[in-house]
């Protein structure tokens, strides 16, 4: 339960929810809401939450270099560690769509 209650507070945090749209255009203005408390709004895992929480440097070339889409789009919707799941929140498609637009770009800001 320990575990648990950090990760349902960063969830309300998002301000995600079941009824958030499946249909998200704006893929940055998504990772802001959800992703950067822990990975950092430029990725580098740094986020409020990021160091407690062991946030994922997504822009680290080597680490994206080595990670698959299909890898990524897997931990957003299902959760990995102690990153909670959004599958409940976006669609497959939307979760692509920010690996694509969003995390990939970050490596070639970090060079």
């Amino acid at each position: 339960m320990r575990r648990a209650l950090p990760i349902l507070m960063m969830l309300a945090a998002t301000g995600l929810s079941a009824s958030a749209p499946a249909d998200t255009k704006d893929m940055k203005a998504l990772y802001q809401r959800s992703c950067a408390m822990c990975h950092g709004e430029d990725g580098s895992g740094r986020g409020p939450n990021g160091q407690r929480l062991g946030g994922k440097d997504l822009a680290n070339p080597r680490w994206q270099a080595r990670t698959r889409d299909s890898q990524m789009v897997k931990a957003i919707l299902k959760g990995k560690d102690s990153m909670p799941a959004f599958g409940a929140q976006m669609s497959e498609a939307d979760a692509l769509k920010l690996v694509t637009e969003v995390i990939r770009p970050m490596a070639a800001k970090k060079h």
